[in-house]
Order: C-alpha cells, then sequence, then structure tokens
C-alpha cells in the first residue's frame, strides 16, 4: 500500500498530468459559475438572461439589469477561478502559489492596464490619423460594464490557464523559451476558430499577444501583470473604442467602424490582426524579455543548468 501511495504522487507530479488537472479544476469552476447563475435566474424569475461566457463579444446587454447581471458573472467566475486555481496548487502541488501573491497585485494590475491601454490607444489614433477609423455612434455610460465584465473574466481565467498553468509547468522543465513559444502558439490557436479568423489572424496573436503576455509573466513570476494587459487590451478595444475583440463585435461607450485595406484593420477579426499592431507587440515583449534576462528570469531547459557546486572532500589528515 506504502508503494501504491508513492507511484501515486509521483503521478500526480508529472507535468501532462498537473496540465491537465488544472485544467479540469478551471473547467469545473465554470460550471459551478453556470449552475449558481442558474439558481439566480431561477430566483429572481429571469426568464431570459444575457448571455455570459469568458469573453467580451457577446451580446452587450442594453440595460442596467443586463449589465449587472453580466457584472456578477463576472465576479463569481473570477472568484471561483481563484478558488480553483488556489485549490488546485494546494491539493497537487502542495504549495501556496507565489503567482498569485497579493502583495504585488494592486501595483503590477494598474501597470499592466496602463500598457494595455495604451497600446490599443496608439494603434487606434494611428487607424485614426489614416482614416481607417471613425465613431458613428455615442452610447451610455453603461455600457462600459458589460465589456468589463466579459474583459475582466476572460483576463483572468485565460492567463490562469495560459500562464499559470501551462507556461509555469512547462517551463519547470523545459525552460522559458519552450514554454514562451509553445503557450503563444496555443494561445494564438485557441482563436482560431473565432469570427473572421485566418492563418494571418492567428500569427498575428501568437507574435502579439501570445508572446507579450507570456514575456510579462516571465519578469515579474506572477500572473497580475499579464491579466492587467489582458483585460485592459480587451476592454480598450470593445469599451471604449467600440471595435471587435477577437472577431466578437460587441458596443461599448462608442460605436466604432473600421474601413480600409484588411492588411490594416484586421478585417472582420478586429485590430489584433491590424499589421499595425506587430512591430508594437514585437517591441514591447522584446522589452519585456529584455528586463527578464536582464534581471536573470529566463530559465534555462533541465540539460542546460548548471549542477550545485559540491562540496570538496578534504584529505584524512595524518595521524
Amino acid at each position: 500500500m506504502p508503494r501504491f501511495a508513492t507511484l501515486l504522487r509521483r503521478f500526480f507530479r508529472l507535468a501532462p498530468v498537473r496540465i491537465v488537472v488544472g485544467f479540469a479544476f478551471l473547467f469545473l469552476a465554470v460550471v459551478l459559475r453556470d449552475v449558481l447563475m442558474g439558481l439566480f435566474r431561477t430566483a429572481v424569475s429571469i426568464q431570459e438572461p444575457p448571455a455570459v461566457w469568458l469573453g467580451p463579444g457577446g451580446p452587450a446587454p442594453a440595460t442596467w439589469a443586463g449589465a449587472l447581471y453580466s457584472l456578477l458573472a463576472a465576479v463569481l467566475t473570477v472568484g471561483l477561478g481563484y478558488g480553483a486555481y488556489r485549490l488546485f496548487t494546494r491539493l497537487l502541488e502542495r504549495r501556496t502559489p507565489a503567482e498569485l501573491a497579493r502583495a504585488r497585485a494592486v501595483p503590477e494590475l494598474t501597470a499592466g492596464a496602463a500598457i494595455g491601454l495604451g497600446l490599443v490607444s496608439v494603434l487606434v489614433l494611428a487607424l485614426w490619423l489614416a482614416g481607417a477609423y471613425r465613431v458613428t455612434a455615442v452610447n451610455g455610460w453603461f455600457f462600459l460594464l458589460a465589456p468589463a465584465a466579459g474583459s475582466a473574466t476572460a483576463a483572468f481565467m485565460e492567463e490562469l490557464a495560459f500562464r499559470g498553468i501551462l507556461f509555469r509547468i512547462v517551463e519547470e522543465r523545459w525552460g522559458t523559451w519552450l514554454a514562451l513559444g509553445l503557450t503563444a502558439a496555443l494561445f494564438g490557436f485557441a482563436h482560431g476558430t473565432n469570427p473572421g479568423a485566418t492563418v494571418w489572424s492567428v500569427t498575428a496573436i501568437v507574435l502579439t499577444a501570445g508572446v507579450v503576455l507570456g514575456a510579462a509573466y516571465a519578469l515579474t513570476r506572477r500572473l497580475w501583470l499579464p491579466i492587467g494587459l489582458h483585460f485592459a487590451v480587451n476592454f480598450a478595444q470593445e469599451g471604449l473604442f467600440g471595435l471587435p475583440v477577437s472577431g466578437k463585435a460587441g458596443h461599448g461607450l462608442v460605436e466604432g467602424s473600421l474601413s480600409g485595406p484588411e492588411l490594416l484593420t484586421g478585417g472582420q477579426f478586429g485590430i489584433e490582426a491590424s499589421v499595425l499592431l506587430i512591430p508594437l507587440g514585437v517591441l514591447l515583449g522584446g522589452a519585456l524579455l529584455w528586463q527578464a534576462r536582464k534581471r536573470d528570469r529566463i530559465r534555462p531547459p533541465f540539460w542546460a543548468r548548471k549542477l550545485p557546486e559540491s562540496v570538496p572532500v578534504q584529505p584524512p589528515t595524518a595521524r
């Protein structure tokens, strides 16, 4: 029996097993969220509630009730996701997740949000100057609530999955560069089924968001900076500029319209597939990785790691 318990512990320490179990914990958090929201709908007699999912781009609730419903779902999703991740690391990895340490949460979330907002604003400004972006209507400010809710759930849950679980576990053995390349590629492919997705849009997501978010985690060794970045990029596109997010149309403070060559505007997929975003993303990702390397936070694969220096054996003293 002790031998079986030892084998079982070793099995659950395997990287692929931990990745699968970690994803399962997050999936169960979403299922529980849906169950609780269903109970809430029944309790308050909502017949046809607004659509709620893990990201922006769904039907924007045009009423206070719809916006508040979306916010409630977002708070529930983030809370359950946070709890599921901590439970996963506690039960399977027997540790407290330093990547969710609360001491640096506010400054790193704020920094990430500022960088993401600046990135999207510069891109939209360039498109406006080129005559490719214009505002067609202005909505009420409560139209900001649904994009904020969707962006928060997408940023938090996707960063837990891609950086907190996949990047971190792959990096433990195979190093930062392979973890960065793998998670960036999978992050891009995950957006390949979105409306308007093309080979180019997937490539753009890989080279920009995939690299930048992975680099943000590598630099800080915490999830708050990539979460803040992810949130602000999504929210700014939909909530502030009224543009689609990864092909999913939404409505924000204004209604935005894109026109011109698809390579410039990103077409139906949105500005995340704009050729103008590539140099901005490469520069930002490169800067974050340079800082990570400067601070000695790039981890080599297991075969390139230095073995700890052994204590020299002293020859026996003559008697």
